[in-house]
């Protein structure tokens, strides 16, 4: 029979921090280790050290936050992770948050993100994951080209997060894969890249009804185009429906 417990073990931070710097922090820590502590203002957390495909190690919060925080004040992606108000907010207001012994070994991270063809570096003490490092590489990565995925989200349950008293629960991503939304994980872990968003120009208050649709390759629609023209078939017949003449 095989009993697996767990260890507990005792460090500075400052140790930690003279480790790294020495090359010799795998000695202390080593990946899927936990460290609890608790924020100033009283809420308990705990990170999970990693590694990404690099051999680069990370320190990730096993559940959100309790304070939920919108990524803009506007549905927006505007700038990409360089210009929205989640960065600024991490690094100030949240990283306030930290005891003092963490904020004075936190070095700055690089992130790299190429927008409309650019690239756009930041260096960052906090940040979110982007999608490369929560899923592995996919067609988006080209947009993220320093990133490989951590370890701790190789499998689909390990990306599953709680936040308070909501249970389960989704949680942003730096990435931005279309025009006006950054990605999520879902509840259950899997990708979301971004939401629907429906936009009436002049709304005075009027109905406003909206149709959402999938397909499946073997029902049919087995392209992107196949797609398409059934939305336009029908939108088209939303617009002008069958009408029966009499005689009846």
């Amino acid at each position: 029979m095989e009993i697996i417990t767990k260890a507990t073990k005792q460090a500075t931070w400052e140790e930690l921090k003279a480790a790294a710097e020495a090359g010799t922090i795998d000695t202390l820590i080593q990946d899927d280790d936990i460290i609890p502590f608790t924020l100033k203002s009283g809420e308990k957390v705990a990170v999970r050290v990693t590694h990404d495909e690099t051999g680069k190690m990370f320190f990730v919060f096993e559940d959100c936050l309790e304070d939920e925080h919108s990524m803009n004040d506007t549905w927006s992606n505007a700038g990409g992770w360089a210009a929205c108000k989640m960065r600024a907010h991490l690094n100030t207001t949240v990283f306030a948050l930290f005891p003092d012994d963490i904020q004075a070994v936190i070095a700055p991270t690089k992130i790299v993100q190429i927008l409309n063809g650019k690239r756009v570096e930041t260096k960052d003490k906090l940040f979110l994951f982007s999608r490369t490092q929560a899923f592995g590489k996919g067609s988006y990565s080209a947009r993220e080209p320093e990133d490989t995925q951590l370890n701790c989200f190789r499998r689909e349950k390990d990306r599953v997060k709680e936040c308070g008293e909501h249970g389960t629960w989704i949680w942003w991503l730096r990435s931005a894969s279309n025009n006006y939304a950054f990605d999520i994980v879902n509840s259950n872990g899997s990708g979301n890249n971004g939401h629907v968003v429906g936009v009436v120009e002049n709304y005075k208050g009027q109905r406003y009804t909206y149709y959402f649709g999938s397909s499946w390759s073997k029902s049919g629609a087995r392209t992107m185009a196949d797609w398409k023209e059934r939305i336009a078939w029908t939108l088209q017949s939303l617009r002008q429906p069958l009408k029966v003449v009499g005689p009846y």
